[in-house]
């Protein structure tokens, strides 16, 4: 089975380097450059799961997230945060608003697979490079 993944992020080598770090597994990465971008395609492909960063150029990630959850079809969606910047409280925030996972970038596959595998509820396909 193929797992949709909606990736939002504003930085264009970050969606690059997703792409080919998910090259030839069972993921269809989607990608959306920002916030409002992604709530939308969000709402409109109901994505396996929304991997977004928490600074963007028009809402923050966590509010990506809070609109996902208060919309009925996309309230079940899993998210994951990914940022550059360790900050503890915006961790603390963004899992008491109730994110499913927090990546710190860059993203190695095997902190990927960890934070994804119990999401998608489908064995992740990813060929060893």
């Amino acid at each position: 089975m193929t797992i949709k993944l909606l990736y939002v992020d504003d930085n264009p080598l970050m969606l690059e380097g997703f792409a080919a770090l998910l090259a030839g597994s069972n993921i269809d990465l989607l990608v959306a450059e920002n916030g409002h971008e992604g709530v939308a395609m969000a709402t409109r492909v109901l994505p396996d799961v929304v991997l977004t960063d928490v600074r963007l150029p028009d809402i923050d990630g966590i509010e990506v997230m809070m609109r996902l959850r208060h919309n009925p079809q996309t309230a079940h969606i899993p998210v994951v945060m990914i940022t550059g910047h360790i900050s503890q409280r915006t961790r603390n925030y963004a899992e008491r608003m109730g994110c499913n996972g927090y990546l710190i970038k860059p993203v190695n596959m095997p902190g990927l697979l960890t934070t994804l595998q119990p999401l998608v509820g489908e064995p992740l396909l990813i060929p060893e490079n």
